[in-house]
């Protein structure tokens, strides 16, 4: 059974690709942008509900000031 209201999944870093398609497969609206940078990111959080990084991306607070909407940080 799909979601009644689909999450934006952002991903910023190298992940099996399992990750994502089974985000998708669970009715996620899923970004995968492995080579974005620290700049970039801010760009693509406005929407976004779960921000999914390993170490690539320093979490700071005007990372965090980008994301209105973002209710879970993952780690992998």
């Amino acid at each position: 059974m799909l979601p009644e209201n689909p999450l934006n999944i952002l991903i910023v870093d190298d992940f099996h690709p399992s990750l994502k398609e089974g985000l998708e497969t669970a009715g996620h609206i899923v970004t995968y942008l492995p080579e974005i940078n620290s700049s970039e990111v801010k760009n693509h959080l406005e929407n976004c509900q779960i921000l999914i990084v390993r170490s690539k991306i320093n979490i700071d607070a005007s990372i965090l000031e980008s994301a209105p909407n973002l209710l879970i940080i993952g780690r992998g």
